[in-house]
Parts: C-alpha cells; structure tokens; sequence
C-alpha cells in the first residue's frame, strides 16, 4: 500500500512538474513570439544604440558580426537574413529573432522639383546642400577617439549643421564576410552628440583613380579579383561588385537600425572616380559598377540621395561634362558636382552653370569639394546659392600632416588655431600660388545667418537668391534692390537677399553694417529680424525702415519682410 502511495505520489509530483515546465515554455515562447512580431511590424525599429548625452555607445561598442549573402533586394520590406550564431561582437552575441529583420523602406531623401526648383528634401522639408569634410581618414595617421570626436565637436562649434565623413570599404571589411560597425557608429555617436547631419563618404573599390581602400581580401587576390591595368580593377567582375555591394548593404542595415532620427542624408559613391582610367578602358563596366553601388544605397531600408563627384582639368572640358551626364543618367545616381580648387568666382560659376544644364539639366547643381583656407570664401559660398547650387567644403582642418592645408582652421597637429588674415595660404594642390587666409570667425558668422534660413534657401526658386556686391544692385523679379555696406577692408563685401518660396524677402551680410534698398518701392512696416527653429520664425528684434524703402543691418542677422509689405 505504501509503495502505491509513494507511486501515486511520484506520478502527481511528476505531473506538478511537466504542467509548470510547460506554462513557462508557453508564456516565454509568447513573450518571444511577441517581441518578433514587434520588430517585424514596426516602421521605425527601436535603436541598438543610445545616443542620449554623452553616453552614445551601449555594449555593443564594435559591431562585427558575419553575414551570408547580403547583394541588394529592390523590395520595399526590406528582410536580411543575418547568421545569428556567427554574429560576433566583442562583448557578446549580437542575435537577431529567428536571424531575420524586416525593415520596411524609409526615403529619408529625395530629389523634388517644387516651385522650379530641384532640391533635395528630408523627411519631408527642404535641405541644404552645406557642410564640411572631416578628415580624419588613416590618409596620413589614425585618429584616437578624442581626436576623432573633436572633429565633430569644432564642427558644430563653427555653426555647420551638416559634415562629411568617409566611411573606408576596408574599415568595415577588414575580413571576408567579418564586418566591423565600430566606424559606422563612432560616424553615429559623434552626430548625436553634436545634433549634425551626416554625408557619409562610401571609399570602396575607387578613390581618386585609386583601389587602396579596397580590403585586403580583395587587393590580394588577383585570380579572383583580377585587375584591369596598374592602377584599376576590372569592373566587369560581377564578384567585385557584389562584394562591395554586400558590404556597402551591410553598412546601411546597420545605419537603419542604430540612426532613429534618420540624420544619414547623402552617400557619395567613390570619390573622384574620373581621376584613373576606367572611363577611358573601360567605361560601359565602371557605369554599372557605380550604378550598382547606388542602387544597393537607394534601395536599402535607410534610401538617402546618392552623388558622384567629379575631379576637374583644365582640358577635356567637353569630355567631362558628357561623362557627369552619363553617370547622372544611371537609376542609381541622383546628383553629379565638381570638386573645385579655385578662388576666381568666374571660374566656380562656369562649372556650375555648366552641371546644370544641356545633360545636366536634371541635376542638382552643387560644388562637392572646395576648399576653406580662402580669403572670400563667404563670398564663393554666397556666389554659390546665388547660382541655385549647394556647396561643400574642403575640410574642416588638416588631419595628420600639414599636406594641403585647406582648412577652414589652420594646420596643427594638437591645437585648433581659428584664422585670422594674416597669413599667405595656397589654394591649389600643386602648392604655387598663394593668396590670403581667411578669417574663421566671419565664417562662424555666415555660417550662423545660413543655418538660420537654411530650408528657405534650399527650396528657394531658380533666380529668386541674389549676392549684390557693394554699391550694386540687382533684380528679384521686377523688384531692384541695392546693397551698401560701410566695411572697406574685407574681401567680401557683399549681401544676400533672396524672396523664398514662403513670400518673405530676407536680407543678411557677412561684411559689418549697411543697408538694402528696395529702389522705386516703399515698405509699410519694419523688417523682423531672427531665424528659423524647429520650423517656425523666432523674432528676436525689428529693424525700423528709414527713408520709406531702407533697411539698416549688421553682419550676423537675417532679416526677413513679406512681399506684400512693398509697395
């Protein structure tokens, strides 16, 4: 009897035992079942990666995991399969639910024509093409963090609200299929901490005619990557493109998933692609290899505009404007701008009259490198929008050895030094001519009147921005406005004014105090001046009209007047 009982009772234990067994099975299978289908319905994933404050980088600091065959899916569900039990970080496993992520499609740019304007839009509102590189790049040294950070820090400092970074295709594929994020998210972190946007600079398998930025892998292996000549890949090799299409994909992923507020805007494809000879041995190949390498950007969960730029010559004019023309005509492809090192303004107006017309006339016209050492650079810039182009810059400060120093700091190894006029710089590469530095803190000013209106001078109708030099006038229309300022010395006594999209005119210069003239008009009320933020017109004083159709201004604030008060 007692040894029934004892049966009896092993039986009921054991049934106690499978039911709790199994409701726990049941409740964290739910609880999985739950968090897949959340990751897999939502439109905008949480982030792996918190940039909150300065605490911007989780565990997961060096992202490397392994991934199968990443070419790029044109669909808009964007579903990558990921090898969930090789995905290796330095802290752990980096799983992924079921090794898939569905990541619908986010267009977070995009090339629009409003209002007789093409502009790129984010999200929805008007953006500028105007930033500055940071060259932090292995060209001369490796940066240490602090360095590196610095970079993004003096950015924001100087009052840019966009910087370029180059992301090396070797960086992120130190190994066959082991990518690296730990680039991509220091990219990341450092924007987040500075409240920046970010032009990513994709080095692959083609930088100023050269392949160094390639992996190792690839470089290596002649027989299965085999090269065309010296200096250039064969890029009819399908199985070079979809290496660096995977990885350029698998870059991408990674943005989507760790870049909430979508501050990701451009990738240039390559850098001055047209500086070897791939165009001219094998040009029908290189096509489809750059527009291989948009397609996998403009189809990826995180669609930003794609660029080539061009390097410039002084012959074969003709032959590079036909091939911008070519490459601006690939599905891939949305912009094409020259990289220009010049300081006559005719000279930077040619080229950009010349990308924005004939073949290039669906283009976004802009200047994609130029560089920030010059005495008028408010002036090239200003000229720039006034010719209805954007305009980057060459660089921020020279990193690693003086080499070209086109800063817009002067060179230092530790320090950063603003400049202040006085010293004779160069401003071509072949280092023989020198003209006079600029001065930094009056392209901190500019740079603050842009910021201030910057969605207005993007989507501001073709002919409606004007730069009048001083003592002149110009037209907005029929309206003749004139621009006096009483600076005598800078190299850029200019104004800008341009009536945007919205109605308002508004008037700002980067040379002291003066006035703009609406001749032949009268204006019923004063002008307002302050800036723009979070999308809304913040007033912070007025200025009176004098004389029935003058306003006075100072260098550092934007003025603005509805149309409607000109009479």
């Amino acid at each position: 009897m007692n040894k029934l009982f004892r049966s009896r009772n092993s039986v009921r234990y054991l049934s106690i035992l499978i039911i709790v067994v199994m409701i726990f099975t049941g409740v964290t299978g739910c609880r999985k079942k739950d968090t897949v289908s959340k990751a897999e319905s939502s439109s905008r994933p949480e982030s792996t990666t918190s940039f909150v404050g300065s605490e911007s980088i989780d565990s997961n600091s060096e992202t490397v995991y392994s991934s199968e065959d990443t070419s790029a899916d044109s669909t808009d569900d964007y579903n990558s399969t990921i090898a969930g039990d090789d995905s290796q970080t330095t802290s752990g496993k980096w799983i992924n639910p079921n090794g898939k992520r569905n990541r619908p499609q986010i267009k977070v740019t995009q090339v629009v024509n409003k209002n007789g304007k093409r502009y790129i839009e984010r999200l929805g509102l008007p953006y500028l093409i105007y930033g500055v590189q940071i060259t932090t790049l292995d060209r001369f040294a490796s940066p240490t963090e602090k360095q590196e950070e610095e970079f993004y820090e003096k950015a924001a400092e100087i009052n840019f609200k966009t910087v370029l970074k180059a992301i090396t295709w070797t960086s992120v594929e130190p190994e066959e299929n082991k990518y690296n994020m730990y680039p991509v998210q220091q990219m990341l972190s450092n924007a987040y901490k500075y409240n920046l946007q970010v032009e990513m600079l994709w080095f692959g398998g083609n930088v100023c005619g050269s392949t160094k930025r390639a992996p190792k892998y690839i470089r290596e292996n002649s027989t299965r990557f085999p090269m065309k000549d010296s200096r250039d890949f064969d890029y009819s090799n399908a199985e070079l493109i979809k290496r660096e299409c995977a990885a350029l994909k698998t870059v991408m992923e990674y943005i989507y998933d760790n870049d909430p507020e979508r501050r990701l805007t451009v990738v240039q494809v390559n850098n001055e692609t047209n500086a070897g000879s791939p165009f001219i041995v094998q040009k029908d190949a290189y096509l489809n290899y750059l527009n291989q390498l948009g397609l996998t950007v403009k189809n990826s969960p995180q669609s930003v505009v794609t660029r080539v730029n061009m390097v410039t010559r002084t012959t074969d004019l003709k032959e590079d404007y036909t091939l911008a023309g070519d490459i601006l005509r690939l599905d891939g492809i949305d912009i094409v701008g020259p990289d220009l090192y010049a300081r006559n303004l005719e000279y930077y107006s040619n080229y950009i009259e010349r990308y924005s017309t004939g073949d290039l006339a669906e283009n976004i016209p802009h200047v994609a490198e130029a560089p920030g050492q010059m005495d008028n650079y408010p002036k090239q810039v200003l000229n720039a929008f006034s010719l209805d182009a954007g305009y980057d810059v060459y660089e921020l400060k020279a990193f690693g050895s003086a080499g070209a120093d086109f800063g817009i700091f002067r060179y230092d190894a530790d320090k950063w030094i603003k400049r202040d006029g006085k010293k004779k710089v160069y401003y071509q590469w072949d280092k023989v001519v020198k003209v006079n530095e600029n001065v930094t803190d009056d392209i901190i000013v500019l740079n603050k009147m842009i910021a201030g209106v910057a969605e207005q001078i993007a989507s501001c109708p073709n002919g409606n921005f004007k730069m009048i030099f001083r003592r002149q006038s110009d037209y907005i229309g029929e309206q003749k406005i004139t621009f006096v300022t009483y600076e005598e010395v800078t190299a850029n006594r200019v104004g800008a004014a341009f009536l945007a999209a919205d109605g308002y005119y508004y008037m700002f210069t980067p040379a002291g105090e003066g006035y703009f003239r609406f001749d032949n008009k009268t204006l019923t009320d004063s002008a307002s001046v302050g800036f723009y933020e979070g999308g809304e017109w913040k007033e912070t004083d007025t200025a009176p009209v004098e004389d029935g159709n003058k306003i006075n201004v100072k260098k550092g604030f934007v003025y603005r007047i509805m149309s409607s008060q000109i009479k």
